[in-house]
């Protein structure tokens, strides 16, 4: 990952060599788990030089980045598998939904026993009456509270 030359006044200095698709196990993990790596060349770099290697990957085999608005997709779900064949461009808002789908559990609706997927940030959460009941739609929790409702 690094090489160590010597600057002009005969000092060590620490040169990074820019990452290939041959050094592919160089660089690191961030703490969002996508493996980063040096290549200060590419546009979507951050200051450091160091960018996503799966934005360097689809960089080279492209020519030119992924348009804003969109992501790239780890079809496998490994955010470390960057092959260009597990990397799928998709819309911004497509990307967040099919990551929100992952997320989250079945729960049956408390009035017709239909199955439906919750978002995680709504399981276990209480309504403003205190209640954790779960409905299929908002029509059925506008019934009920419509019934409980003390007078």
């Amino acid at each position: 990952m690094q090489d160590n030359e010597r600057d002009q006044k005969g000092r060590f200095a620490k040169t990074l060599r820019v990452w290939t698709p041959d050094l592919w196990e160089e660089g690191w993990i961030d703490n969002c788990g996508r493996f980063r790596v040096y290549r200060p060349d590419c546009p979507r770099a951050f200051e450091l030089g160091y960018a996503l290697r799966a934005h360097v990957v689809w960089w080279l085999e492209h020519g030119e980045c992924h348009p804003d608005g969109t992501n790239l997709h780890h079809r496998n779900g490994d955010k470390t598998d960057d092959r260009i064949q597990n990397l799928e461009l998709i819309e911004h808002g497509e990307h967040a939904r099919r990551h929100r789908l992952k997320q989250g559990a079945e729960v049956a609706c408390d009035h017709c026993g239909r199955i439906f997927r919750r978002l995680q940030s709504r399981i276990n959460s209480r309504r403003r009456d205190g209640s954790m009941r779960d409905f299929c739609s908002l029509d059925l929790v506008a019934v009920d509270v419509a019934v409980n409702v003390e007078p």
